[in-house]
């Protein structure tokens, strides 16, 4: 299910999100030395946690995901954005989220397809390494592009092989 952003809102944020990223240096680890870990998908997948801690066993696992409704009703560890959490102009209204921005993660994971406001928030936290779908039409904010596979276990197992192998050759 997709949710629709106010035209002029998307605009303005997609102006932001093509803004984002100044070059860096990126810090490729080997899965286990992951401590604090964001998901950012199109909807709410209550067990990624789980799937994030079988793949990544020291991380804490946080997730970021679009919500239909207008009301903030996400948990411990997640985070959900809504239209309603932006202004005309395109600045964050909801307190949550602008703390969101303040964190800083290890590595960001984003599943997520064609959201302009998950775009923005993937390009404009702080990270060590933010990773994407080979197939994403903004590959500018990513450090590393990855196959998705045919579903998220096979991504979240592409992307263990991938930080291993790149790792254990000192690729950083």
């Amino acid at each position: 299910m997709e949710i629709k952003f106010n035209a002029l809102k998307k605009r303005v944020l997609r102006k932001k999100a093509d803004k984002l990223r100044p070059l860096k240096s990126s810090t490729i680890l080997p899965p286990d030395s992951y401590k604090k870990i964001l998901l950012i998908s199109n909807t709410n997948n209550p067990g990624i946690s789980d799937k994030i801690h079988s793949f990544f066993p020291n991380a804490e696992a946080y997730q970021l995901y679009q919500r239909p409704e207008k009301d903030d009703r996400s948990g411990n560890h997640q985070y959900a954005v809504h239209d309603s959490d932006f202004n005309l102009s395109g600045s964050l209204k909801n307190v949550k989220l602008t703390k969101l921005l303040k964190e800083s993660f290890d590595l960001v994971i984003d599943l997520s397809r064609n959201s302009v406001p998950l775009s923005f928030f993937a390009g404009s936290i702080s990270s060590g390494l933010i990773i994407g779908r080979l197939t994403t039409q903004r590959g500018n904010i990513y450090d590393l592009l990855i196959d998705y596979g045919k579903d998220e276990n096979e991504f979240l197992e592409n992307i263990k092989k991938q930080l291993t192998l790149l790792s254990t050759n000192g690729f950083k």
